[in-house]
Order: structure tokens, then sequence, then C-alpha cells
């Protein structure tokens, strides 16, 4: 069996972060070990409370499961702590971690931030250059670049150059009665897109970790990164139809 490894947050109510990615890459026959950078204390209406994991127990963890097993991927969600950040970017190297998919939690839906304010520069600097992707929604994409934007594509193309990596915006967030997903390919230099009519579920809640966790599953899989996004949208779009 393949194995992921997915670090990220644990959700309460169990709809996003470690819960969802566990679900996420179980659906996809792989194995999830996880690491837990987070505790929150939330329901499908939003985030009440959020307690970091200390920095050693962090990665006390991360040793533990890269100690007992090789990962075929790695899906890092959220982090919320610089501290977390620094022992994550050490331990990327000393177990030479590879496969990352970045999923740059910083907003929930319910508008809560997810993210210290001085992690964010430290996340952009040193962790996002160390992924295969980062798949980041409308809002998250705006904090990366600091500014708005209306062109996804730009958006994709822009992000993807200045992090030296691949780059898939998610259109959940779009104004428009579409749900069009942007890849950028750095290696290519090319666009392509993942048209999808978006659904109006009532819960939309860890679509985005879902996303992230099934690209990972799918990648450990194939090695074909634009087909484990296409695989990783169809499956997102059936648990939301569902």
């Amino acid at each position: 069996m393949l194995n992921v490894l997915t670090i990220a947050g644990s959700d309460s109510c169990g709809g996003a972060g470690i819960q969802a990615d566990i679900q996420a890459i179980h659906d996809h026959g792989c194995h999830a070990s996880t690491v837990i950078s987070v505790l929150t204390a939330q329901n499908i209406r939003g985030v009440e409370a959020i307690e970091s994991i200390s920095p050693n127990f962090f990665r006390q963890q991360i040793d533990a499961v890269c100690r007992h097993t090789k990962f075929n991927s790695v899906k890092i969600g959220m982090l919320f702590s610089k501290d977390n950040m620094m022992v994550l970017l050490k331990a990327i190297d000393d177990w030479k971690l590879e496969n990352i998919i970045i999923d740059p939690v910083m907003i929930a839906t319910s508008g809560h931030s997810l993210i210290e304010g001085n992690a964010v520069e430290f996340l952009k600097k040193y962790l996002l250059p160390k992924a295969l992707l980062v798949t980041p929604n409308f809002p998250e994409a705006s904090r990366l670049l600091n500014e708005d934007f209306h062109d996804p594509e730009y958006a994709a193309e822009k992000l993807s150059l200045i992090y030296k990596t691949n780059v898939l915006i998610k259109g959940g967030h779009s104004t428009k009665n579409t749900a069009n997903d942007v890849f950028y390919d750095y290696n290519r230099g090319d666009i392509h897109v993942f048209s999808g009519t978006k659904i109006m579920a009532k819960n939309t809640h860890g679509t985005g970790c879902r996303l992230s966790s099934a690209i990972a599953a799918n990648y450990a899989i194939s090695k074909n990164l634009k087909q484990s996004i296409k695989q990783a949208k169809n499956y997102v779009r059936q648990y939301l139809a569902r």
C-alpha cells in the first residue's frame, strides 16, 4: 500500500483538516499517516478556538512517523504558527520529504484567521518553494500575492513564477456560476483550466482539504500531476454532490 503523510490541523467537527485528509487518502486506497500541527474547537459555522501544538511535540510526531515509514507524497495544510513552520522546514530537509502538496490554509470559510500574522512571510519565503504544488483559493492567493486580482490565470502564473513551483488556483470562491480551477505548470510554462459547474451545497466545509489530500494520494499512485488534479477534482465534485 502506498503511504501519504498529512500534516495539518485537527477539526473537532470532523469535516475538514486531518479528519477530512484521512478519509480522502483512504478513499483512494492509500494509507494515511498524520502529524497534527494545531487543535481547533470548531463546527460548520466557524472556529471558536485554536491551540497550537508545541514545536517540540510537533517535531516528535514527524520523527516518529518518518522513522517508520517512507512516504510517496506529503500533504501540508494548516500550520498556524511560525515556530512550527520552522520545525517543519528542517524536518523536510532532514527526512528528505518530497512530492509535497501545500494547501496554504489562512482563512476559514467563516472568515476566521487560521495563521499567525508573523507566519505568513515565513510560509511564503521558505515553505512554498519546497512544494510540488500549491493550492490556494481566491482569498489565499490574494494574500500570497499581496494584491487583489480578477483573473485567476494571471494569479496562478504570477504565484508560480514567484515561488518556482506549480500552482492550482481553486475556483470555489469565484463570483461566477462556475468552479473552474486554474493550473499553472511551472516547468512547461503553460495554463490548464479544469472546468466545473458550481454545486450549491449547503456546506462546503473542508473541500479544500479533501482536494489537496486527494491530489497527494493520486500523485502517489500515478506521479502525473495534471491527471492527479483532474481525478481529485472529480472526487471532490462527487463528495459535494452527495
